[in-house]
């Protein structure tokens, strides 16, 4: 251990080592997408293809030194493929979409795992999910009725998942000799619904204050990963988020300047959410489970000002914050759960800046005369472009 804390201390505050290389995040991703449209009229024909193959490698250290005490290795092989065909129109007072969805998505995922020094665990696991959907949504302008600026929009979607998967997975002896178990097979299905509501008002050209709600989901799945499941690990339900968001976009005249800036407040209800655990039942391995109740909420602000017609400033600031109210690792019999005695009831949400801003200008020189070229820094720009930034 001394020498693992002198190694430390010679790779600074920002590097850690781990015992199975200093990579702990690769990915390789090929992506191919295509959006097809037909015009009728008022009515628009629009497919949506994509497709898409990826190979991401994980590692977890769980104390982020080269001592194998807790980790794993973890590599996927996923490939998936979507098409969405949509019907949409305009009758002026109401603008409307209807359409279907589908994807069918496969993932063979490889996970080796140590305990203490020792392998611990190592397959292979094969998981198939499959997508359908059914959605429309609507924007109806309330200015014919006389109430000039108004509008409403409602939509919704249902949707069927379906997830199987097969596991074939070892664990290692004493001696270090792999052992190879049967196969492991489940299956679940899951239907939900989705929807948003919404109430706009344009008060005046430059005033527009909105309120909306949606509620969607994530879908539940399966735990392949290894060959000591318990009951209540075996599956997770699908995570929930119903979220209600409030704002105002103004635009301010000044002269010659112009500032258009968008507030908005937001505040959410998470159920079921899904969160990752560390366990040893026998063999360690890393599960998703259904943990906790959460409660995201922010505020957000950008501008963007044409100070002058040459001239533009803008910028944003974002405050984000969460917390869990409740917050339940899966606890099954038998079981050891990596800081499963922990209370964390009202802990913050991970990986979040609770503060983020930024600044941007830009300005705009013209270029005259036509055969002239402009030089700054050794790079020229000829006069024959309109502009330059």
């Amino acid at each position: 251990m001394q020498a693992q804390f002198d190694r430390q201390q010679q790779l600074g505050v920002r590097t850690i080592d781990y015992s199975f290389g200093a990579n702990n995040d690769d990915n390789d991703a090929y992506i191919v997408t295509n959006t097809t449209s037909y015009d009728f009229g008022n009515v628009t024909l629009k497919n949506i293809f994509g497709y898409y193959h990826q190979t991401p490698e994980a590692r977890l250290g769980q104390t982020s030194t080269n001592i194998p005490l807790v980790d794993v290795i973890h590599n996927k092989n996923q490939e998936a493929i979507s098409d969405e065909l949509q019907l949409n129109g305009d009758t002026g007072s109401l603008k409307w979409i209807v359409g279907g969805f589908y994807s069918r998505q496969k993932t063979a995922t490889y996970q080796k795992s140590w305990l203490f020094g020792g392998l611990a665990n190592e397959g292979t696991s094969y998981d198939t999910y499959t997508s359908k959907a059914l959605f429309a949504q609507g924007t109806y302008d309330f200015s014919t009725l006389g109430l000039e600026g108004l509008k409403f929009t409602a939509g919704i979607r249902h949707s069927w998942d379906s997830r199987s998967g097969i596991l074939d997975v070892g664990t290692f002896t004493p001696a270090g000799v792999f052992v190879p178990t049967p196969q492991y097979n489940n299956s679940r299905k899951d239907k939900e619904w989705s929807w948003t509501l919404g109430l706009d008002y344009q008060v005046t050209p430059d005033v527009l204050l909105y309120v909306v709600s949606r509620h969607s989901y994530k879908a539940g799945g399966l735990n392949l990963v290894s060959n000591i499941i318990p009951p209540e690990l075996l599956t997770y339900e699908p995570e929930k988020l119903t979220d209600l968001e409030v704002g105002v976009k103004t635009t301010i005249r000044a002269g010659e300047a112009q500032i258009r800036t968008n507030i908005a407040a937001y505040t959410g209800w998470y159920s079921n959410a899904h969160t990752q655990e560390l366990a040893n039942c026998g063999s360690v391995a890393s599960y998703i489970v259904n943990a906790a109740k959460g409660r995201p909420k922010g505020l957000e602000f950008e501008f963007d000002a044409a100070v002058t017609p040459r001239f533009r400033l803008g910028g944003f600031y974002n405050l984000t914050l969460g917390k869990f109210p409740t917050f339940n690792l899966v606890k099954p019999a038998g079981c050891a759960v990596i800081g499963g005695d922990a209370d964390l009831n009202g802990t913050d949400f991970p990986n979040i800046n609770k503060h983020t801003a930024g600044l941007n200008a830009a300005y705009t020189l013209p270029l005259s005369q036509a055969d002239e070229d402009w030089c700054l820094a050794g790079t020229c720009i000829t006069a024959r472009q309109s502009s330059a930034t």
